[in-house]
């Protein structure tokens, strides 16, 4: 009988982003033991199959009480574990009285619940947890995503020398594309395994979402989704809508975000005058957003910095068709007029030009690129492909 692997997943908050909701989904399904480490955020968790949370109290009151349950099953059922871990916070670690008590808050119950493997979700975050290579020899695979890789290190000095240090000692690594693998390897002294798994969408779930209707539009309504960061190139998409308008195309622009609009964003929006034309959203939650693309007319990516974004790869299955930035992250899964449209990244008159091209096309020439977006997702993207790279992964390290 095949022995069943025991993989840790941390991502610091319980439930997290859709890619790792959705790893933790497509593993559940193919049987392996996974434990969940985090947080506790407000929406309710769902039981899987084959997975165990283990979840950090949110009130001091309650740490404290749960430092002392952790200490003393571990000092119960692995004294030497505990004592190692101690023995190596004196030694490593200098902090204050509240930093300590967080550090064996979620140290504690992965020590207690020592996995085969312990897959960290945030580069940034592989620091805290080296230790467990360190003193416990524990296999670690390091996923390479985002601002993490691609333009965090690049502005922090101290992240990038840690990068530089703890890379090497990481088992093995996945990378959500090409470009991002490529960003990362700068950081590795040796050669080390990067995978390339693509991330991965529900399609059950999203099929509930999918665009059908192809009417005739009288106000051509452009998307986004994503965080107000510079990164994100909002502005190139404010300033190509100015022309627009001013073209005469009757369009709305849309941005998703769960924190505010930036202050250039509402004077950008204020000085071209596009006032009754761009809307700044907050969602409540995940359903809201596929709500929202399932209603536009078109999304629009004009990041100057990306992996390949999940709301891309969720559009294309949905059937909102894409106009991207031409990143290397996205050249990976777009081809120009074929299954999405590319514009020059951080280049205006490039997107307007495309914004007015997708308006513009014939709705058997739109439908086409819809339907090759979504084959294509169908057959690159799903939560069984994800799942089974990953235990391969997996497998391949015990």
């Amino acid at each position: 009988m095949e022995k069943k692997i025991k993989v840790a997943i941390y991502s610091g908050t319980v439930p997290s982003t859709i890619f790792i909701e959705n790893l933790i989904d497509g593993l559940s399904r193919i049987g392996l033991n996974i434990y969940i480490f985090g947080k506790k955020q407000s929406p309710a968790i769902k039981p899987k199959p084959n997975v165990k949370y283990i979840l950090v109290p949110n009130k001091w009151v309650n740490k404290l009480g749960f430092i002392l349950v952790q200490a003393i099953s571990l000092i119960v059922k692995n004294p030497r574990r505990f004592l190692k871990l101690v023995s190596y916070h004196d030694s490593k670690l200098k902090n204050n009285y509240k930093d300590k008590i967080n550090w064996f808050i979620r140290t504690l119950p992965v020590v207690n619940n020592l996995p085969d493997i312990f897959h960290i979700q945030w580069a940034k975050s592989l620091e805290e947890w080296i230790f467990l290579k360190d003193i416990f020899d524990t296999k670690l695979v390091l996923s390479l995503r985002g601002s993490h890789i691609t333009y965090s290190p690049l502005s922090d000095e101290r992240l990038a020398k840690n990068y530089v240090a703890h890379f090497p000692k990481v088992d093995c690594f996945h990378a959500v594309s090409l470009a991002i693998a490529n960003e990362a390897s700068k950081y590795l002294s040796i050669e080390k395994d990067i995978k390339v798994i693509y991330t991965a969408v529900d399609f059950e779930k999203l099929d509930r979402f999918r665009r059908t209707n192809r009417n005739v539009i009288k106000k051509f309504r452009f998307l986004s989704v994503g965080r107000y960061h510079w990164i994100k190139g909002y502005h190139y998409a404010l300033t190509a809508l100015k022309n627009l308008v001013d073209d005469g195309y009757s369009c709305d622009y849309s941005i998703i975000a769960h924190d505010k609009p930036s202050e250039e964003l509402l004077y950008l929006t204020d000085y071209f005058d596009l006032k009754k034309h761009v809307n700044f959203i907050n969602c409540k939650n995940q359903k809201e957003v596929y709500q929202y693309m399932k209603i536009s007319d078109g999304l629009l990516l004009p990041s100057v910095g990306e992996g390949i974004a999940n709301v891309v790869i969720e559009a294309m299955f949905i059937g909102l068709p894409v106009i991207c930035s031409d990143l290397s992250g996205m050249e990976e899964i777009i081809i120009d007029e074929d299954n999405a449209l590319l514009f020059e990244s951080r280049n205006s008159k490039d997107l307007e030009s495309k914004m007015k091209k997708i308006i513009d096309l014939k709705k058997e020439q739109k439908d086409k690129i819809v339907k090759n977006a979504r084959s294509l997702i169908k057959k690159n993207h799903s939560l069984d492909r994800l799942s089974m790279e990953m235990k391969e992964l997996y497998k391949n390290l015990t």
